[in-house]
C-alpha cells in the first residue's frame, strides 16, 4: 500500500474543536532522559527500567526524535484521541521550557486559511524545504514487553495528547543511533502491520548508506508484498542513484504487480533525470499494457519538457490505441492546461477517430475558452 510519508493537516485541525486545551490526567507524567546525548539504546534501557521502577501498569509510552528535510508546509505522522487545535504540542509537552501561549481562535482560522489559499494556488513557488524535528512515539502495555502494541510518528510542532499514560522522553536521535535502532525492532516484530510502521519510519530518515541496503533486503526477500511494495516505495524517499537502480530492476523484473506499482511510483517521486528517464522507458517499452498506463500518468505528475515530449509521442505514434487512449488522459492531467493544444490538434487530427473522440472527452472536462471554441468548432464542422 502506498503512502505518503508527508500529508497537510490544517483543514483536519482546523475541523477539531477550537479552545483551550483540558489538563493532562493526573495519571500521565513525563519523564526526560537526564542524558540526551547518550547511546539510543542505553536511553531506551532506562525508559524500561523507569516504568518498572514506577510500576507502570496501564501502559506506557517512550519517543524520541530524529531530522530530516521536508516542505515547509508539510507534517508527518498521524494522531491518536481527540485533538485540539490549542492543545499542547508535543514539543511543548518534552520541554524544559514554558510552552508558549496558545493562538486566539480567530488567529488560528486566519492562519489556517492562508495555508489553503497558499496550498491551492496553481502558480505558488516551490514549497521551501526544512528542518523538521519527527519524534517516534512507542506504546508499550508494560516493562516486561520487548514489543511495543503500537508505532506512529508525529511532529513534534503538532498537538499530542497524553491519554492519561506517562511519555519517557529520551531526546532527539542522530541517524547513526535511530536506524540501527528500529532494524533491531524490526527484527523483533512478528505483526506485520507494526513491521509496515517500523519500516516506514527507517525509509523517513534520508541517509542512502544506512537506509537503501535494508531497504534492498526487505524488497528482495521472502516477504509480504505489502512489506515489500512500502520498502519500493520508500526507496523513492532516499533521493539516490543507487535507489533507482533497485526501483528500475523492479519494475522490469517483479513478479507482483503490486510491487511493480509501487516501484514505478517511487522513480516518478524521485527528482533524479535518471528516475524520470526510467519512468519513460517504462511509458515507452514496457510489455505490459497496465504498467505502461501507469507510468503515462507518472508523467503526467512529473510534467517536465522530456515528460511532456514522450506523451505527446505516444498518443501520436503508440501501436497501442489502448495506451494512446491513456497517453491523452494524461495529457489533460498536466498542470496549469499544459497539454490542452496538445489536446485541440488530437481533436481536430489525430488519423484514429478513437484518439480523437478521447481528445474531445477530455476538452469537454476543460473549462478552458479554447476547449470551448473547439468543440464548438468541431460540432459546426469546421
Amino acid at each position: 500500500m502506498r503512502r505518503s510519508p508527508v500529508f497537510p493537516i490544517l483543514g483536519a485541525l482546523l475541523l477539531s474543536t477550537l479552545g483551550a486545551a483540558a489538563a493532562a490526567p493526573a495519571a500521565s507524567r513525563v519523564l526526560r532522559h537526564p542524558r540526551p546525548e547518550s547511546p539510543l539504546a542505553g536511553r531506551v534501557a532506562w525508559a524500561f527500567g523507569e516504568a518498572k521502577r514506577l510500576s507502570l501498569k496501564d501502559g506506557f509510552r517512550i519517543a524520541y526524535s530524529f531530522r530530516r528535510l521536508a516542505g515547509e508546509r508539510s507534517f508527518f505522522g498521524r494522531f491518536e484521541g481527540r485533538l485540539r487545535w490549542n492543545s499542547p504540542t508535543l514539543e511543548d509537552i518534552v520541554s524544559t521550557e514554558p510552552a508558549a501561549k496558545p493562538l486566539p481562535d480567530d488567529e488560528v482560522i486566519r492562519r489556517a486559511a492562508e495555508e489553503a489559499l497558499a496550498r491551492s494556488d496553481p502558480k505558488r513557488p516551490v514549497e521551501r524545504m526544512v528542518w523538521k524535528d519527527i519524534a517516534l512515539v512507542m506504546k508499550f502495555m508494560s516493562s516486561a514487553e520487548e514489543r511495543p502494541a503500537a508505532i506512529y510518528l508525529s511532529d513534534l510542532s503538532l498537538p499530542f495528547e497524553m491519554e492519561g499514560l506517562s511519555l519517557l522522553w529520551l531526546g532527539p536521535a542522530q541517524d547513526i543511533d535511530s536506524i540501527p535502532y528500529l532494524k533491531e525492532l524490526y527484527g523483533r516484530m512478528a505483526a506485520a502491520e507494526l513491521k509496515d510502521d517500523i519500516l516506514y519510519a527507517i525509509g523517513l530518515h534520508r541517509n542512502p548508506d544506512l537506509v537503501v541496503p535494508f531497504l534492498e533486503r526487505i524488497l528482495r526477500g521472502p516477504n509480504p508484498d505489502s512489506l515489500r511494495g512500502e520498502a519500493a516505495s520508500l526507496l523513492g524517499e532516499q533521493q539516490d542513484e543507487r535507489a533507482v537502480v533497485i526501483l528500475k530492476m523492479t519494475v522490469r523484473t517483479d513478479p507482483s504487480a503490486e510491487v511493480r506499482g509501487e516501484a514505478l511510483g517511487a522513480l516518478a517521486e524521485t527528482e533524479l533525470e535518471s528516475a524520470e528517464d526510467a519512468v519513460i522507458d517504462v511509458a515507452l517499452h514496457a510489455g505490459n499494457s497496465r504498467l505502461r498506463e501507469e507510468a503515462l500518468s507518472a508523467l503526467a505528475e512529473i510534467a517536465s519538457r522530456k515528460s511532456v515530449a514522450t506523451l505527446e509521442h505516444i498518443a501520436l505514434d503508440d501501436p497501442d490505441s489502448e495506451v494512446q487512449e491513456r497517453a491523452v488522459d494524461a495529457l489533460a492531467e498536466l498542470p496549469a492546461n499544459e497539454g490542452l493544444p496538445l489536446l485541440i490538434s488530437i481533436a481536430r487530427t489525430h488519423p484514429k477517430p478513437a484518439i480523437r473522440k478521447s481528445a474531445i472527452e477530455a476538452l469537454g472536462e476543460s473549462e478552458d475558452p479554447r476547449a470551448l471554441e473547439t468543440l464548438i468548432d468541431l460540432i459546426k464542422g469546421r
